[in-house]
């Protein structure tokens, strides 16, 4: 399957892509409030900015620099019944990679082909991602300052950049031989700085993806171990650290990391399952050796977006028994809560996805407003 029609069948994805974010989600689709339980609200309340599309119907954010500054993608055009894609030639709604700025959202481009997308940008505004070649393949990326530059691969066909830093050092995975998607066995994480792309390994198995770092050079993400599980990793100095499993589940992937070394990530079984079709997912966060699960809404599946210095994590959770059904969640101090019952009465927003985070409070992310899914900014209301 091409590397970004896949990351646009799963709302969980990143954040194995969530994602990913990140595992994070790169589906459009819809979804709708159903029944859940929530902890009580925190006392902050988000304002929502829509910041709109490159001319298609949806949009998504996933992350947001210290300037307020969004990175995400975005469908270029409309086909009313159409279903939405960013995959190869011929696809009917391709996506791009966009920066928002100063009110307005600029479109990132390709390294040549058809479509792009990102998830991290630093803030000095450049974002990092992968982008469809002229060729046909798929290739990480750095944008800066109008320039897409193609990062290469670790000697396959395809590679994608997940995380960048402020002082450039970028992490992301990379096929290494010809003919291999993304994901497959290996698939190896890297770091690339300077012009170099970097293989950093794996734990054992023949899979690795390096996902977002930090300003202090530590880098996390998942890799395959000997027994075909997958662990959580943190990469400094050129070691990577096996973190082990949140307890109650076979693997376990490493997602976000704060300045100060906070980690969050998600969880899933049962082992041997493919992880798209995974249906228990729990958030986790990672801190003095110790993981604790965030919890739930009242559904079977939840993830992390990202996590700040004070350990507070954004991410989604599902509302019931339907696995694309998902709001956005805020937990702190170990209160989950439904981050649509933090929003300014009156908004007409559903947010289905928490992401990035800045030092601000603010949060990229996307959400539903009659029936359509935009990109947004939450910013906390003083």
């Amino acid at each position: 399957m091409h590397p970004l029609a896949h990351a646009a069948n799963n709302r969980f994805l990143l954040l194995a892509s969530l994602f990913a974010m990140l595992a994070l989600p790169a589906s459009f689709t819809a979804s709708s409030v159903a029944a859940r339980q929530a902890s009580p609200a925190p006392a902050v309340r988000y304002a929502v900015q829509d910041l709109g599309t490159l001319g298609g119907l949806r949009s998504q954010g996933f992350e947001v620099n210290k300037l307020g500054h969004v990175a995400g993608f975005s469908e270029l055009t409309t086909v009313p019944g159409a279903t939405p894609t960013t995959g190869p030639v011929g696809a009917a709604l391709p996506a791009h990679a966009f920066l928002w700025r100063d009110g307005a959202m600029i479109d990132l481009g390709t390294l040549g082909g058809l479509g792009s997308l990102t998830y991290a940008l630093n803030d000095a505004d450049q974002v990092v991602g992968g982008a469809d070649t002229a060729d046909g393949k798929h290739h990480a990326f750095l944008w800066d300052n109008g320039q897409m530059t193609d990062l290469g691969t670790l000697g396959g066909d395809n590679s994608e950049a997940i995380g960048i830093n402020n002082h450039g050092l970028i992490s992301g995975y990379s096929t290494t031989v010809p003919g291999q998607q993304l994901g497959d066995p290996g698939t190896h994480a890297f770091i690339w700085q300077d012009g170099v792309m970097t293989d950093i390994g794996t734990l054992g198995g023949d899979f690795s993806r390096a996902n977002l770092n930090n300003d202090a050079g530590q880098v996390v993400g998942a890799s395959e171990v000997a027994d075909g599980s997958i662990h959580p990793f943190l990469w400094q100095n050129g070691t990577m650290t096996d973190l082990g499993t949140l307890p109650g589940f076979t693997s376990t992937r490493a997602i976000r990391i704060s300045e100060n070394g906070i980690i969050c990530g998600f969880a899933y079984d049962p082992v041997g399952t493919p992880e798209a079709d995974a249906i228990i997912r729990h958030g986790f966060v990672y801190r003095d050796g110790q993981f604790t699960d965030l919890g739930l809404l009242g559904g079977v599946s939840a993830g992390c977006g990202d996590v700040n210095d004070h350990g507070q994590v954004t991410g989604a959770s599902t509302i019931g028994d339907d696995p694309s059904l998902t709001h956005g969640i805020l937990w702190q101090d170990g209160t989950l809560t439904d981050i649509n019952d933090l929003l300014m009465p009156g908004s007409g927003w559903e947010i289905t996805q928490a992401v990035g985070f800045n030092s601000l409070g603010q949060i990229a992310g996307f959400g539903l407003r009659d029936g359509i899914e935009h990109a947004l900014l939450l910013t906390p209301q003083t």
